[in-house]
């Protein structure tokens, strides 16, 4: 989370036309693969620059969608949600909401972040494009009437989230970032993780924003990049890194928003950041404050069982990659260890 101008730099050599999708936190699958060749040459990625563009402060990850950029920054007291043109970078439309550069219970580490910091989610059924700001306004932007909101709401305000708590053994080492965890939209429900009075996860229909499920869990919501679906034992889940447990809670039916798997997992700083990765019936968790180690957990529909944990790998941000049997990561330094 840098406290820095989002500055997109696109390469002559992508072919837009060619390229995969990138429409959600993490890609197409929400794991941070492609299939795609990476450009590499031996020595570099980069074969020149195409365009930049400044859309204000924020951490927010661009996503593509067809020959078209969205893009989210914040400026001036507004977020603004953009669409660009992936080959020429020029403004297609923009969107502007009043929105404050913190949340409204902002607590430490100011210097490192600021504005929007939660990934957009683009729904492909709907042509609907998910914002969370920092403060917990929730979007609905129809992309085929240019960006038009469709609906809205206020998680903090509606849900009574409170400010983080201290949950570390040390003293002073209580944060609150605001919301920085992207929507995750499955099927006709966008899943949010509010951490609020009713529930850590919230589910709302994707058309209308009204709620559909809470979830038993209650933690508060952490500071990750987003929920990640995970089918146990043929169940369609999704798994959650909140301030205090990685938790899998069931999205499918009547049984919607029930705990399947509880592990504890808390750090200084309410610095649990890494975005778990997912990998069949294994969830890879990590930390690098106080809890600084990397764990491999199964979940099954009985609960969560540690694999493996390594004290000797870790990373602090950055969400392990899982790929042909290897764990990938990049914090001061780039790393790989064996899943």
């Amino acid at each position: 989370m840098l406290r820095s101008a989002i500055i997109l730099l696109l390469l002559a050599s992508v072919q837009f036309s060619l390229a995969a999708d990138w429409p959600h936190w993490r890609g197409e699958a929400r794991n941070g693969v492609v299939a795609e060749p990476s450009g590499w040459d031996g020595k570099n990625w980069i074969k020149g620059e195409l365009w930049r563009r400044s859309v204000g402060e924020g951490s927010a990850t661009p996503l593509v969608v067809g020959d078209r950029v969205f893009l989210t920054g914040w400026n001036g007291n507004q977020d603004s949600v953009i669409c660009v043109s992936a080959d020429t970078g020029q403004e297609i439309w923009k969107q502007t909401y009043s929105s404050p550069k913190y949340g409204r219970f902002a607590l430490g580490d100011q210097g490192f972040y600021s504005g929007a910091c939660a990934t957009p989610e683009y729904d492909s059924d709907s042509k609907l494009l998910f914002t969370l700001s920092i403060d917990g306004d929730l979007n609905a932007w129809d992309t085929t009437t240019e960006g038009r909101r469709k609906w809205s709401l206020n998680i903090y305000d509606r849900y009574g989230a409170k400010q983080r708590p201290e949950v570390a053994k040390r003293r002073r080492t209580r944060r609150d970032y605001g919301y920085t965890t992207s929507p995750l939209v499955i099927k006709n429900q966008v899943i949010v993780e509010v951490g609020g009075n009713k529930g850590n996860l919230v589910a709302f229909d994707k058309n209308t924003g009204k709620e559909l499920w809470t979830s038993a869990n209650r933690d508060e919501a952490g500071h990750t990049g987003g929920p990640v679906p995970m089918t146990v034992q043929g169940v369609s889940c999704v798994a959650v890194l909140t301030l205090r447990n990685l938790v899998v809670s069931r999205i499918d039916g009547s049984r919607a928003g029930q705990t399947v798997a509880t592990f504890p997992w808390t750090t200084d700083f309410g610095n649990n950041i890494p975005t778990p990765a997912v990998f069949g019936d294994s969830v890879i968790v990590t930390s690098s404050y106080n809890h600084k180690s990397m764990c491999r957990v199964r979940v099954t529909l009985r609960g969560a069982t540690k694999v493996w944990e390594n004290i000797e790998i870790q990373s602090a941000v950055c969400s392990p990659v899982i790929h042909e049997g290897r764990i990938y990561w990049a914090w001061r330094g780039v790393h790989c260890a064996d899943f």
